[in-house]
C-alpha cells in the first residue's frame, strides 16, 4: 500500500467531444500531472509541495490556457438568482484568503456603505469559539478579519453579520506540515464566462458535499477575469451577487493562484 497519495478534481463543464487544440492541452496536462506526482511523493513538507505544485499549474495555465475555447449551450435563465435591493446586500460576499499560515484564515467582504460588522467562528455551526467586531478599512468599504490560533487541517464554521444579514459558511485550514495526503480541486480560466463559472462552482459544491475531504483548496490555473487591473471585471465576473454557486465556493474554499 502506498504511504502517500493525492486526489484531484479537475473541474470542467462536462463536454467530452473532440475540439481542435484540446489534444495538445491534454498531453500537456498529462506531463504536468507526472511532474505533480514526482513532487508530491518527494521527501519535502506538504506545504512546500503545495507551493511547487501550484507554481506548476499556474505556469501551465498561463502558457496553455488559451488553447481551449468552448461554446456550451446552456439555459442562462436558470443560472442566476435575483436579490432584493436592501441594506443587507453585500457587494462582495465573504471570501477566503490563505496567507501561507496553516493555523489561520483571513475572511474578506465588501459593502456599499460604511457600517459595523461582526464575525464569529467555531468548530460547529454555533460559531462559539470566538467573535470580533470589524470596521471598514481603505476607501472602498472593505472589511476583513484574520482568524488565528486554529488547528491545521481542521474544518471551522464562521458567520458574518451585517445589519439584518447573517452569512454562514465554513472552511478547512491548510494541512499540517507532516500531512501525507490531501484532496483538492484544480480550476481556472473563468474570465468573463460567468455562466460556465456558475456551472463549475455548482459541480464543486456537489463534490465536496459528497466527500467533505475535498473542502480544502483550489489550485487556480490563472485568468480569474479578463482584465485583472479593472475592478469592474472582478465585481461583475468573480463576485457577482446575482449568482448562487460562485459566492458559496468563494466562501468555502480558498484559491492558491497567480495573478490573472
Amino acid at each position: 500500500m502506498y504511504s502517500k497519495y493525492f486526489c484531484v478534481k479537475w473541474i470542467n463543464s462536462g463536454v467530452n467531444e473532440f475540439i481542435p487544440g484540446v489534444h495538445t492541452s491534454v498531453c500537456i496536462l498529462q506531463l504536468w500531472c507526472c511532474i505533480f506526482i514526482a513532487v508530491y511523493n518527494s521527501n519535502i513538507s506538504i506545504m512546500k509541495k503545495l507551493t511547487l505544485v501550484s507554481t506548476f499549474f499556474i505556469l501551465a495555465g498561463f502558457i496553455f490556457g488559451q488553447a481551449i475555447q468552448l461554446d456550451i449551450p446552456v439555459d442562462e435563465s436558470e443560472m442566476f438568482i435575483s436579490t432584493d435591493d436592501s441594506k443587507s446586500d453585500f457587494k462582495k460576499a465573504p471570501y477566503l484568503i490563505f496567507e501561507g499560515i496553516n493555523s489561520q484564515m483571513r475572511v474578506i467582504w465588501q459593502l456599499d456603505e460604511t457600517a459595523s460588522c461582526q464575525i464569529s467562528w467555531g468548530v460547529d455551526s454555533t460559531c462559539s469559539l470566538g467573535n470580533a467586531v470589524c470596521e471598514e478599512y481603505g476607501d472602498d468599504h472593505q472589511y476583513g478579519y484574520t482568524i488565528s490560533g486554529l488547528t491545521p487541517g481542521t474544518k471551522y464554521f464562521y458567520k458574518v453579520i451585517y445589519d439584518d444579514a447573517v452569512l454562514a459558511a465554513s472552511f478547512r485550514t491548510a494541512p499540517p506540515e507532516d500531512a501525507s495526503d490531501l484532496k483538492f480541486f484544480v480550476f481556472g480560466d473563468t474570465r468573463s464566462g460567468v455562466v460556465y463559472h456558475e456551472i463549475n462552482s455548482g459541480a464543486t459544491i456537489d463534490d465536496y458535499t459528497a466527500d467533505p475531504e475535498f473542502q480544502t483548496i483550489s489550485l487556480f490555473t490563472g485568468d480569474h477575469v479578463t482584465y485583472g487591473a479593472v475592478e469592474s471585471n472582478w465585481q461583475n465576473s468573480f463576485f457577482s451577487p446575482n449568482t448562487l454557486n460562485i459566492p458559496i465556493t468563494n466562501g468555502h474554499i480558498f484559491n492558491v493562484a497567480g495573478i490573472g
